[in-house]
């Protein structure tokens, strides 16, 4: 298995899934973040594809 199966899943899931240019609007305006914003994009993202339940709906 390749050793870039997640980027190539995460550049697919934001091809597939998310309108283009959706997350140019998505900016930080933190200085020194604990969480990078990347991470956040990317959890969501995941989340999204593998249809994980959120922690509300329990």
């Amino acid at each position: 298995m390749s050793k870039r199966w997640l980027k190539d899943f995460l550049r697919y899931i934001n091809k597939v899934f998310l309108p283009e240019g959706c997350t140019k609007w998505a900016k930080d305006e933190r200085k020194d973040p604990e969480i990078e914003p990347g991470t956040i994009w990317v959890t969501l993202l995941i989340g999204f594809a593998l249809q994980v339940q959120s922690l509300e709906e329990t």
